[in-house]
C-alpha cells in the first residue's frame, strides 16, 4: 500500500487536496481495510463513515481557501486538520442504522433519530461572571459591531467553593444578574433542541438521590415543565397545541439492574469489494521522443554524401542541434554557406568539432538524394504538429523534415548518430517509436498516408530506412 501511494506522489501536484485525499484512499483500498479490520457490517459501515466524514473536512477547507481567496494546498489541509482537532472540531460521522450515537446537545443541533436519550437533566445553569467571554453592553450597532463590546474576565482566587462577602456581593450585582438571566435562556434554549432531535421516543434518564428525590435541576428551570414531562400518573395525557397528546411510561431501574451486562452482539459476516488494482492511463500529452513500443525493423539504407570527420571530444547533443540548424536553413533559404554553419557550430559551442565545409557538402548531397529519389516533391522543414493520438493522446511535436509527394509523404528525421551499419537495431529500437507517432499524427491531421520513414544521419553520411506498425 505504502509503495502505490508512494507512486502518486509525482500527480498530487495536479490535483485539489480534496482530490489528493479521495485519490490516495481509493488507491490504498480503505474500503477493503475498513472491511478487513471490522467484526460486523455495522462497525465497517461506521469506519467507511468517518472516511467519508474526512473526505467531506477536505471538501470544507477548500471552501474555507476559496472564501478567504488563498491557496488550498496538501500541506495546508494537514495543518487545518490540526487545528481542527485542535479545536475539537473534527468528531466521527454520525452512522444512522443500528448504531449509538452519544453527541452533546451542542453537537446534536439539526439532526433527529427515532429515539433520544436524554442525560444529564440534574444541572442547573451554571453563572458564567467567572469565565472569560465576550459581553455586550447596549444596543448592537451594525454599523459599529465592536461598539459596546468587552471582553469579560473577573477573577475568583479564592476557589469555586469560597463564598465571602465579596463574591456574594459580586454575584448579586446587576451586571451578574444580568449575565446569569442570559446563561439561562440560552440553557433553555439548548433543553428545547435536546427534546425536539427525537422522532418517535423521547428518554429522560433523571438521577433519584436517596433523600433529595429527583434530580431535575434542568427540568426545573421551566415553570411546570416537571409536570409535564416526570408525571408518574399513566392516564395523564398533556394536551399539545396542535391537539396531540404527550404519552407517558415511568420506570426505575437500581443499580443492580444497571450493572447487568448487555447480551453478546450476534456475529454477522463481512463483505468487501476486491481491489481492482491500479489502471495506468497514457498522458494526456504525447512527446513523439518520449513514444515506446511497437515492433520496428530497418529494411533499407542508403549512403548519403561522406562521413564527416570529427575532430576530439564532442558533445553530439549539441552537434545534433547544430546540424539540424544547418538543414533546416539550407531548406528553407535553398542554399547554406560555411559562414551559416560556422554561426550554428558556435552557438552551441563545437565550432572545432567539424570543418564548415564538410558540413555544406553533406547538406547538398542530402539535398541532392531527396531531389532524386523523390523527384517534383516538396520539401518542408522544421514542421510543427498537433494531432489526436491513440487511447484519448495528444501528439505534440515539431518534425524535422517533410517531403510532400503525389501519392502521400516522406517523413525523414535527423539523428547525429555517428554508429554505421552495426548500430542499426538499435536505431530501428529506439526511434522507430516516434517515427511511427510523427506518422499517425502526419495522417490524423492530414488525411494522407505515410509512405516512408526515415533517419539521416549527417555524421554518419547515411539514411535508414524503418518500418513498423504505427503504434506510439
Amino acid at each position: 500500500m505504502l509503495a502505490r501511494l508512494e507512486a502518486l506522489r509525482p500527480g498530487a501536484q495536479s490535483l485539489t487536496p480534496a482530490e489528493a485525499m479521495r485519490l490516495a484512499a481509493v488507491e490504498s483500498d480503505v474500503a477493503g481495510l475498513c472491511a478487513r479490520w471490522s467484526s460486523s457490517p455495522l462497525e465497517t459501515r461506521t469506519r467507511q463513515a468517518n472516511v467519508e466524514a474526512l473526505l467531506a473536512m477536505a471538501t470544507a477547507y477548500e471552501g474555507e481557501c476559496i472564501s478567504a481567496k488563498r491557496a488550498a494546498t496538501v500541506a495546508g489541509l494537514l495543518r487545518w486538520l490540526d487545528e481542527q482537532a485542535d479545536a475539537g472540531a473534527d468528531g466521527r460521522a454520525v452512522t444512522a442504522d443500528n448504531a449509538v450515537s452519544v453527541l452533546t446537545y451542542h453537537r446534536a443541533k439539526g439532526l433527529e433519530w427515532p429515539v433520544v436519550v436524554l442525560a444529564g437533566l440534574d444541572a442547573p445553569t451554571k453563572t458564567a461572571i467567572w469565565s472569560v467571554r465576550a459581553r455586550t453592553e447596549g444596543p448592537f450597532n451594525p454599523a459599529a459591531p465592536l461598539d459596546n463590546r468587552f471582553v469579560h474576565c473577573w477573577l475568583k482566587p479564592l476557589g469555586f467553593n469560597a463564598k465571602p462577602p465579596a463574591v456574594q456581593a459580586a454575584e448579586a450585582s446587576e451586571l451578574a444578574q444580568g449575565m446569569h438571566r442570559q446563561a439561562l435562556a440560552e440553557h433553555k434554549r439548548l433543553l428545547y433542541v435536546g427534546l425536539t432531535r427525537a422522532r418517535d421516543i423521547n428518554v429522560l434518564a433523571v438521577r433519584q438521590a436517596p433523600k433529595k428525590g429527583l434530580q431535575t435541576g434542568w427540568i426545573d428551570e421551566i415553570p411546570g415543565a416537571a409536570g409535564v414531562l416526570l408525571n408518574p400518573d399513566p392516564d395523564l395525557k398533556e394536551p399539545l397545541p396542535d391537539g396531540q397528546a404527550i404519552i407517558r411510561a415511568v420506570d426505575h431501574w437500581d443499580a443492580a439492574q444497571l450493572d447487568l451486562a448487555p447480551p453478546l452482539a450476534v456475529h454477522e459476516p463481512s463483505r468487501w469489494f476486491k481491489h481492482p488494482g491500479r489502471r495506468e492511463f497514457a498522458p494526456l500529452w504525447l512527446r513523439p521522443s518520449a513514444a515506446t513500443g511497437g515492433v520496428h525493423q530497418v529494411v533499407a539504407t542508403e549512403p548519403v554524401g561522406q562521413r564527416l570527420a570529427l575532430s576530439g571530444t564532442v558533445n553530439m547533443a549539441d552537434l545534433g542541434q547544430a546540424l539540424h540548424l544547418c538543414l533546416a536553413k539550407a531548406t528553407a533559404q535553398a542554399q547554406l554557406t560555411e559562414a551559416d554553419v560556422d554561426t550554428a557550430l558556435s552557438h552551441w559551442g563545437v565550432a572545432q568539432a567539424v570543418q564548415a565545409a564538410k558540413v555544406v557538402e553533406q547538406v547538398q548531397s542530402f539535398g541532392a538524394w531527396c531531389t532524386s529519389r523523390w523527384p517534383g516533391a516538396q520539401t518542408l522543414a522544421e514542421i510543427p504538429i498537433e494531432a489526436d493520438g491513440p487511447d484519448g493522446t495528444r501528439i505534440r511535436g515539431r518534425i524535422d523534415c517533410l517531403l510532400q509527394t503525389d501519392a502521400g509523404w516522406v517523413l525523414i528525421d535527423h539523428k547525429a548518430n555517428p554508429r554505421g551499419a552495426a548500430g542499426d537495431a538499435d536505431l530501428a529500437e529506439t526511434y522507430g517509436p516516434q517515427l511511427a507517432a510523427y506518422a499517425l499524427a502526419i495522417q490524423a491531421a492530414t488525411g494522407q498516408p505515410i509512405l516512408e520513414a526515415w533517419l539521416y544521419q549527417p555524421v554518419a553520411g547515411r539514411a535508414v530506412r524503418i518500418s513498423g506498425d504505427k503504434r506510439p
